[in-house]
């Protein structure tokens, strides 16, 4: 199912894809679509490309691979295997690992450890030990340019731009390159008839108006008290 943002743009994209679908037919084909087959089609595109922007791919290639190395100091996962085959799959399934080790010890039978690493030896290079034991694994590293701005996360591999990135709050675009504005977009939370809202870097303030007391987000109004002389 498309998220809401999804269900937004199926709202808005559509009716002028519909447009142009028509005066192009009209222009250039004697077989016209109807509307619901255009509107199909654009209902398709959408859902598609909200595909793409979720499915991964990854690639282990053999420059990448070290026998008897291991990165250190970039594991963020610690698993169990019993054998070789689900190691990339597991990396895959992991949207922040680009590389693993693959510790397989001494008696194959057993049970393996398999550490998930946020980052490849192209990145850092002398985190690449020597590691008895160990084979290295390691991707195509997508983030390795840091491309998400304002402390975005960066995740590699999905298929559009070969990464996406996670905005923190306040930011949004591919790169969380935009600062969201709350005040004029209406998206605040500040008291609605009785306070100000004010644009800062990633976020906002709300302040009472005059006349009026609290936190910005609730705001009273001041009690006038009055004497009355006879």
């Amino acid at each position: 199912m498309p998220n809401p943002g999804t269900l937004s743009a199926l709202i808005a994209v559509p009716v002028k894809l519909v447009l142009l679908e028509m005066e192009y037919h009209a222009q250039y084909r004697t077989a016209r679509l109807t509307t619901s087959e255009i509107l199909g089609i654009a209902l398709f595109n959408i859902l598609w490309f909200e595909f793409l922007d979720k499915c991964r791919k990854l690639a282990f290639p053999s420059t990448l691979f070290f026998v008897g190395e291991r990165l250190v100091n970039h594991t963020i996962a610690n698993i169990r295997v019993i054998d070789r085959d689900t190691c990339g799959y597991r990396c895959y399934l992991d949207h922040n690992c680009v590389s693993v080790n693959f510790y397989f010890g001494e008696n194959e039978a057993e049970a393996h450890n398999y550490e998930l690493n946020n980052s490849t030896s192209k990145e850092f290079d002398k985190g690449l030990v020597k590691a008895a034991n160990f084979v290295y694994y390691g991707t195509k590293n997508f983030c390795a340019q840091s491309p998400c701005e304002n402390y975005g996360t960066c995740q590699s591999g999905f298929i559009r731009k070969r990464y996406r990135c996670l905005c923190a709050s306040g930011f949004n675009g591919h790169d969380c390159e935009k600062d969201i504005n709350e005040c004029t977009n209406n998206t605040h939370n500040c008291s609605r008839n009785n306070a100000n809202c004010t644009k800062i870097v990633g976020s906002y303030n709300c302040s009472c108006n005059p006349g009026f007391t609290g936190d910005g987000h609730i705001c009273q109004g001041k009690i006038l008290h009055s004497l009355s002389h006879y």
